[in-house]
């Protein structure tokens, strides 16, 4: 009976720990695709809505609030945007 338990306690710690592992990949992910956002609106000097496309925006890990603003304002994403 102990033995059973002992198991299964692990593959719930395992679970767990790849469940974590997988969130961080995400914010990793995302936080290198924001960095690319950036340098590239610097290299244009402003990202603007004609630059991208929703498909890009959301692709890239941005908001949904931050391309709607950028979409009501025509302007170009700023990085407090991003955050």
């Amino acid at each position: 009976m102990e033995k059973g338990s002992i198991k299964r306690k692990f593959i719930k710690m395992a679970r767990f720990l790849m469940m974590k592992a997988m969130q961080l990949m995400d914010l990793i992910v995302m936080v290198l695709t924001v960095k690319v956002i950036i340098v590239e609106g610097i290299m244009n000097k402003v990202i603007t809505v004609e630059g991208l496309t929703e498909r890009d925006t959301i692709g890239r890990g941005l908001t949904q609030k931050a391309l709607m603003k950028m979409v009501m304002t025509g302007k170009g994403l700023t990085l407090k945007d991003l955050i």
